[in-house]
């Protein structure tokens, strides 16, 4: 790798000062120790575990792979817990100068894969996977290196959320058997944490247009909504706030849409993955993977797929109902403009009469004005000094 593009590269990632992430090491030659093999990487240990661990691998005697594990809390594009001299030496083993200060200084949702090839075989030797999963306030971004000739995987996981943080850190210790069949099996751990996530998150917005059809009495028996809070009732009655509560609930529902999508992409991503790494190991004419553990990832990960396309088709029907309720709020603010519209109209008619009352009033004023002024005038004029004089 050109040292000057790493360099380059790791100045766009929003690293920190020191160090705060795990690096999990075992292998399948003896018996694993999380004592011995799960290190946390301190500000002053970082350099000197995670230069041994990337630059010399564990080895073992057998054929059996070994796995480099690297997870951290935060997100590259704003603040990562990870030194930039870590993430150097991560790039390093990753030979990802090229693609990583896109996929890794971008909030751009990403799924690839690349082969990397041995420069005096030209034969491919590893397969490289660079995702950053879905939303951008809860991201996890993973960098998966798989060897070809012993299915050994390095992998680092960076999660925004110390909760997903936490649980992948959990799945990969008490799961590792899975992992040391299949590396891809972290990408359908971080398929089932999305899952749960989202699923979450459509129940909660699902709840605020139950609310709405609640207030509004278009909603089955079954379905009405329980337990509303009165202030919470008499907000809802005004139609201007039904609309804003609705349409912020319409642009989570847009992105939901959007994000769901994305995770079934990627589940077909991980089938695409499975039959590519097979592919070139073949192409090596190295054993393949077991087809019995081969059909239960496939099978593992259609699992997941099937209930994604759930929540897309749930993610529509609230999406409808929303819509429904929306086409309510405006026909009620249509109605009450029209009944303003039709009190305006009655009061400029009520005007007008007495305007038409006012000028008839004055027109007979000023008819009998006319009429009588010249007997008026005679009056005025015919004085006793006139009447002397005639």
């Amino acid at each position: 790798m050109d040292p000057k593009g790493v360099r380059h590269r790791v100045e766009k990632l929003g690293c920190s000062s020191k160090s705060e992430c795990q690096l999990k090491i075992w292998t399948n030659a003896e018996p694993f120790d999380p004592k011995k093999h799960d290190t946390w990487l301190g500000e002053d240990a970082h350099h000197a575990e995670l230069r041994s661990a990337v630059s010399h691998p564990p080895s073992t005697t057998s054929a059996s792979p070994w796995i480099l594990a690297i997870t951290a809390v935060g997100d590259p594009v704003s603040n990562l817990c990870v030194h930039r001299e870590c993430f150097r030496l991560m790039l390093d083993r990753f030979e990802m100068t090229p693609y990583i200060s896109h996929v890794f200084t971008e909030e751009i949702f990403h799924l690839s894969q690349h082969t990397l090839f041995d420069e005096k075989t030209e034969e491919p030797k590893a397969v490289v996977l660079l995702l950053r999963v879905p939303r951008n306030s809860e991201s996890v971004s993973v960098m998966m290196r798989i060897n070809l000739h012993d299915m050994s995987s390095t992998f680092f996981v960076t999660a925004s959320e110390q909760s997903t943080a936490e649980y992948l850190h959990h799945r990969v210790i008490s799961e590792r058997d899975l992992l040391e069949r299949n590396p891809i099996y972290l990408l359908i751990f971080i398929l089932e944490e999305r899952l749960v996530r989202y699923w979450a998150w459509l129940e909660r917005l699902k709840d605020q247009v139950n609310e709405i059809e609640t207030v509004t009495d278009m909603v089955c028996g079954g379905w009405s909504k329980h337990n509303m809070k009165p202030d919470r009732v008499a907000r809802l009655k005004s139609p201007m706030a039904r609309l804003k509560q609705l349409h912020g609930s319409r642009i989570e529902l847009s992105h939901l849409g959007i994000v769901v999508k994305f995770l079934l992409r990627m589940g077909g991503f991980c089938i695409e993955i499975v039959e590519v790494v097979e592919k070139l190991r073949d192409s090596l004419q190295i054993s393949k993977t077991k087809s019995s553990h081969q059909k239960k990832l496939v099978e593992h990960v259609r699992f997941f797929v099937s209930r994604l396309e759930f929540v897309q088709d749930k993610v529509g029907e609230v999406v409808e109902r929303l819509q429904t309720q929306v086409n309510v709020v405006y026909s009620h603010i249509s109605q009450k403009d029209s009944q303003t519209n039709i009190e305006i109209s009655t009061t400029s008619t009520q005007i007008a009469s007495r305007a038409a009352d006012d000028s008839l009033v004055m027109r007979t004023i000023t008819i009998l004005t006319l009429t009588f002024l010249p007997a008026s005038l005679v009056a005025v004029r015919w004085t006793p000094r006139c009447a002397r004089h005639c």
